[in-house]
This record gives C-alpha cells, structure tokens and sequence, in this order.
C-alpha cells in the first residue's frame, strides 16, 4: 500500500505541475512515438504489455498475464484509471477531480477487495503554487488526516516540494 500511495502521490505532482500555459494549442496531435508494447524480461521470464490509445490518449494497458489498465476521460482530463486483475476483477481505481480552472482539485485511490482508500485533496494559491492534504480510510470515506505537502513554483518550474517530513 505504502508504494501505491507513493506512486500515486508521484503521479498527482505531475498532475499538478503540468498546466495550461504549457499547451501549444495541439493537445490531440501526438507529438513523438508512443509506446505501443512493452517486453520486460527478469527472474520470472518475459512479461509483455500492449498499449492502446484513441488519439494519444493512452486507453487501455494490457498484460500478457491478463491483467488489465484503462484510462476514462472526461474531454482531455483524466477522470478514472481502472485496474484489473486476470480475472477482470477490479482491485483499484484512481479517481480524479477538477476546479473550474481544470487544475487537478482531488486524488482518490480505493482498493476495494482491501476495503481501503487514500486522498489527496489539493488547493492553488494565486501564483500557482499547491498544498496537498492526504487522508486516508476506507472505500466510501477518507477522512483521517495522514499528511500534508506542497509544491512550489518559480518561473514556471517546480523550486521547492516540502512534505510534512520536510523540504526535498
């Protein structure tokens, strides 16, 4: 769990840090390759991945084990990652909401054959910067407060990501 919710924190950093300025007006057009299969080789054999997008919004992963990844949209933005075992029951979902400035507004990933589920909630300042305050508890509900983040910009570029254990 404690690699999820790294993983994920990772993943609402880049959520944040990306933003409309950086947009050239070609949101649709893709703009370099994308990975279409994957072969990881290690210990345990060969381990192959397939990777379908609609434009070059990445849609759906699949495992040569059977397990499975897709991707919801709600226009351009990211609103659901569904993960699924081999036997196509769900064992996680991410779930993310947007302000009214299509900033990313809040974090979710439930586990829901563990019963368990993690938050992050983010608030923008006036010049961009981010605090993230994570909770945590269970599918329906992630109220107790577990910690506490921000990220700071200057010239458009991330200069400071502080964590309630300190600056990094």
């Amino acid at each position: 769990m404690k690699k999820l919710i790294f993983a994920a924190s990772l993943l609402g950093l880049f959520f944040v840090s990306c933003s409309e300025d950086d947009d050239n007006g070609n949101q649709n057009m893709p703009t370099g390759v994308l990975v279409s299969k994957t072969v990881e080789t290690g210990t345990d054999g060969e381990y192959t991945s397939d990777f379908v997008y609609n434009g070059n919004k990445l849609v759906k992963i699949t495992s040569d084990d059977g397990a499975l990844f897709e991707a919801t949209y709600a226009g351009d933005n990211i609103v659901k990652f569904t993960y699924k075992d081999p036997d196509g029951v769900v064992y996680q979902t991410d779930n993310f909401l947007y302000d009214s400035q299509g900033r990313l507004a809040s974090y979710t990933l439930i586990e829901p054959l563990d019963g368990l589920g993690y938050k992050e909630v983010y608030t923008y300042d006036s010049n961009g910067n981010v605090a993230m305050a994570a909770f945590n508890g269970d599918t329906s509900s992630q109220t107790n407060p577990v910690g506490t983040g921000s990220v700071t910009f200057a010239n458009g570029e991330v200069s400071v990501i502080e964590t309630a254990s300190g600056s990094t």
